[in-house]
Protein backbone atom coordinates (compact mmCIF):
# COMPACT_ATOMS: atom_id res chain seq x y z
CA UNK A 1 0.00 0.00 0.00
CA UNK A 2 2.81 2.43 0.91
CA UNK A 3 4.62 1.59 -2.33
CA UNK A 4 1.47 2.28 -4.34
CA UNK A 5 0.99 5.61 -2.55
CA UNK A 6 4.57 6.61 -3.31
CA UNK A 7 4.06 5.75 -6.96
CA UNK A 8 0.93 7.90 -7.17
CA UNK A 9 2.27 10.91 -5.24
CA UNK A 10 5.73 10.70 -3.71
CA UNK A 11 5.36 14.07 -2.04
CA UNK A 12 2.53 12.78 0.19
CA UNK A 13 4.93 10.60 2.15
CA UNK A 14 7.89 12.98 2.24
CA UNK A 15 8.60 14.96 5.37
CA UNK A 16 8.17 18.70 4.69
CA UNK A 17 11.45 20.53 4.30
CA UNK A 18 12.15 23.09 6.98
CA UNK A 19 12.40 26.63 5.74
CA UNK A 20 14.87 28.45 7.98
CA UNK A 21 14.87 31.68 5.97
CA UNK A 22 13.31 33.71 8.76
CA UNK A 23 15.67 32.20 11.30
CA UNK A 24 18.62 33.13 9.07
CA UNK A 25 17.28 36.68 8.71
CA UNK A 26 16.76 37.10 12.45
CA UNK A 27 20.21 35.75 13.35
CA UNK A 28 21.99 38.09 10.95
CA UNK A 29 19.81 41.04 11.92
CA UNK A 30 20.77 40.59 15.57
CA UNK A 31 24.40 39.98 14.66
CA UNK A 32 24.70 43.16 12.62
CA UNK A 33 22.79 45.16 15.23
CA UNK A 34 25.43 44.07 17.73
CA UNK A 35 28.25 45.36 15.53
CA UNK A 36 26.59 48.52 14.25
CA UNK A 37 28.47 51.78 14.64
CA UNK A 38 26.90 53.85 17.37
CA UNK A 39 27.56 57.11 15.51
CA UNK A 40 28.44 58.17 12.00
CA UNK A 41 32.13 58.75 11.34
CA UNK A 42 32.70 59.06 7.58
CA UNK A 43 32.15 61.84 5.04
CA UNK A 44 30.02 59.39 3.05
CA UNK A 45 27.59 58.93 5.94
CA UNK A 46 27.66 62.59 6.92
CA UNK A 47 26.65 63.57 3.39
CA UNK A 48 23.49 61.45 3.55
CA UNK A 49 22.73 62.48 7.12
CA UNK A 50 23.13 66.15 6.19
CA UNK A 51 20.46 65.72 3.50
CA UNK A 52 18.15 63.95 5.96
CA UNK A 53 18.71 66.62 8.58
CA UNK A 54 18.02 69.39 6.06
CA UNK A 55 14.80 67.78 4.82
CA UNK A 56 13.37 67.11 8.28
CA UNK A 57 14.63 70.06 10.33
CA UNK A 58 14.55 72.81 7.68
CA UNK A 59 12.40 71.45 4.85
CA UNK A 60 15.06 71.96 2.16
CA UNK A 61 17.53 69.85 0.19
CA UNK A 62 20.42 72.30 0.52
CA UNK A 63 22.93 71.36 3.22
CA UNK A 64 24.60 74.77 3.56
CA UNK A 65 23.48 75.12 7.18
CA UNK A 66 24.01 71.50 8.13
CA UNK A 67 25.75 70.55 11.35
CA UNK A 68 27.44 67.71 9.44
CA UNK A 69 30.72 68.73 7.92
CA UNK A 70 31.39 66.68 4.78
CA UNK A 71 33.45 66.93 1.62
CA UNK A 72 30.95 64.71 -0.21
CA UNK A 73 28.84 67.52 -1.62
CA UNK A 74 28.27 69.44 -4.83
CA UNK A 75 27.53 73.07 -5.50
CA UNK A 76 24.52 73.97 -7.64
CA UNK A 77 24.01 77.67 -8.04
CA UNK A 78 24.48 79.28 -4.64
CA UNK A 79 23.87 76.17 -2.52
CA UNK A 80 25.58 72.92 -1.61
CA UNK A 81 23.82 69.56 -1.81
CA UNK A 82 24.72 65.99 -0.93
CA UNK A 83 26.31 64.21 -3.88
CA UNK A 84 24.77 60.86 -2.89
CA UNK A 85 21.79 59.24 -4.63
CA UNK A 86 18.69 60.82 -3.07
CA UNK A 87 16.48 57.75 -2.57
CA UNK A 88 18.07 56.69 0.71
CA UNK A 89 17.92 60.24 2.03
CA UNK A 90 14.21 60.37 1.27
CA UNK A 91 13.57 57.07 3.02
CA UNK A 92 15.72 58.14 5.94
CA UNK A 93 13.93 61.47 6.19
CA UNK A 94 10.60 59.69 6.58
CA UNK A 95 11.91 57.62 9.48
CA UNK A 96 13.88 60.49 11.03
CA UNK A 97 10.82 62.76 10.93
CA UNK A 98 9.04 60.33 13.26
CA UNK A 99 12.05 60.08 15.55
CA UNK A 100 12.66 63.84 15.59
CA UNK A 101 9.10 65.13 15.93
CA UNK A 102 7.62 62.15 17.75
CA UNK A 103 10.36 61.02 20.13
CA UNK A 104 12.57 64.09 20.31
CA UNK A 105 15.64 62.26 18.99
CA UNK A 106 18.14 64.30 17.01
CA UNK A 107 21.02 63.14 14.87
CA UNK A 108 24.40 63.91 16.37
CA UNK A 109 27.00 65.57 14.19
CA UNK A 110 30.05 64.82 16.35
CA UNK A 111 31.94 62.07 14.51
CA UNK A 112 32.84 58.85 16.23
CA UNK A 113 36.54 58.15 16.60
CA UNK A 114 36.99 54.37 16.34
CA UNK A 115 39.53 52.86 18.70
CA UNK A 116 42.09 50.45 17.20
CA UNK A 117 39.87 47.47 18.09
CA UNK A 118 36.98 45.79 16.33
CA UNK A 119 34.53 47.09 18.96
CA UNK A 120 35.58 50.73 18.72
CA UNK A 121 32.48 52.90 18.29
CA UNK A 122 30.33 49.81 17.95
CA UNK A 123 27.40 48.44 19.90
CA UNK A 124 27.07 47.20 22.56
CA UNK A 125 30.31 48.62 23.96
CA UNK A 126 29.50 52.27 23.28
CA UNK A 127 25.72 52.36 23.79
CA UNK A 128 26.07 54.88 26.62
CA UNK A 129 27.30 57.42 24.07
CA UNK A 130 25.23 56.23 21.13
CA UNK A 131 23.29 58.31 18.62
CA UNK A 132 19.97 56.48 18.80
CA UNK A 133 18.51 58.25 15.79
CA UNK A 134 21.50 57.10 13.72
CA UNK A 135 21.23 53.55 15.06
CA UNK A 136 17.53 53.45 14.14
CA UNK A 137 18.36 54.52 10.58
CA UNK A 138 21.08 51.86 10.26
CA UNK A 139 18.87 49.14 11.72
CA UNK A 140 15.79 49.88 9.59
CA UNK A 141 17.37 50.87 6.27
CA UNK A 142 20.60 48.88 6.18
CA UNK A 143 20.72 45.93 8.60
CA UNK A 144 17.15 44.84 7.85
CA UNK A 145 17.65 44.75 4.05
CA UNK A 146 20.96 42.96 4.67
CA UNK A 147 19.19 40.27 6.67
CA UNK A 148 16.64 39.94 3.87
CA UNK A 149 19.46 39.58 1.34
CA UNK A 150 21.03 36.65 3.20
CA UNK A 151 17.63 35.01 3.80
CA UNK A 152 16.75 35.18 0.10
CA UNK A 153 20.15 33.69 -0.74
CA UNK A 154 19.41 30.79 1.61
CA UNK A 155 15.94 30.25 0.18
CA UNK A 156 17.21 30.30 -3.39
CA UNK A 157 19.86 27.73 -2.48
CA UNK A 158 17.10 25.49 -1.13
CA UNK A 159 15.12 26.02 -4.32
CA UNK A 160 18.10 24.62 -6.19
CA UNK A 161 17.79 21.53 -3.98
CA UNK A 162 20.99 22.13 -2.06
CA UNK A 163 21.08 20.47 1.35
CA UNK A 164 20.16 22.35 4.50
CA UNK A 165 23.73 22.46 5.78
CA UNK A 166 25.11 23.57 2.41
CA UNK A 167 22.52 26.32 2.04
CA UNK A 168 23.23 27.59 5.54
CA UNK A 169 26.99 27.51 4.97
CA UNK A 170 26.74 29.44 1.71
CA UNK A 171 24.43 32.02 3.29
CA UNK A 172 26.76 32.42 6.25
CA UNK A 173 29.64 32.93 3.82
CA UNK A 174 27.68 35.65 2.04
CA UNK A 175 26.80 37.39 5.29
CA UNK A 176 30.16 37.12 7.01
CA UNK A 177 32.92 36.64 4.46
CA UNK A 178 31.94 39.36 1.98
CA UNK A 179 31.40 43.12 2.00
CA UNK A 180 27.82 42.55 3.20
CA UNK A 181 29.02 42.35 6.81
CA UNK A 182 30.86 45.67 7.22
CA UNK A 183 28.42 47.61 5.07
CA UNK A 184 25.46 46.30 7.09
CA UNK A 185 26.72 48.14 10.17
CA UNK A 186 26.99 51.69 8.78
CA UNK A 187 24.64 54.08 6.98
CA UNK A 188 25.47 53.50 3.32
CA UNK A 189 23.38 52.39 0.36
CA UNK A 190 25.48 49.40 -0.72
CA UNK A 191 23.49 46.74 1.13
CA UNK A 192 19.97 48.11 0.44
CA UNK A 193 20.83 48.31 -3.27
CA UNK A 194 22.17 44.73 -3.26
CA UNK A 195 19.08 43.53 -1.38
CA UNK A 196 16.80 45.14 -3.96
CA UNK A 197 18.67 43.40 -6.79
CA UNK A 198 18.57 40.08 -4.91
CA UNK A 199 14.82 40.40 -4.34
CA UNK A 200 14.25 41.13 -8.05
CA UNK A 201 16.33 38.11 -9.10
CA UNK A 202 14.56 35.91 -6.54
CA UNK A 203 11.15 36.89 -7.93
CA UNK A 204 12.26 36.43 -11.53
CA UNK A 205 13.51 32.90 -10.75
CA UNK A 206 10.37 31.96 -8.84
CA UNK A 207 8.87 28.71 -10.16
Amino acid sequence: MRRELNAISPTLTERPRRDLAWVVALVFLLFWAGFAHTRAYSANEHSRLAAIEALVERGVWAIDDSRFGTIDKIRVGEHYYSDKPPLMALAGAGLYAGLYHGLGLRLRAEPCEPAPTITGCRAPRDLADADWAYLALVFALVALPGALLVALHYRQARRLRLGQATALALSAGLGLATAVFPFSTVFTNHVPAAAAVAAAVYLLLAP
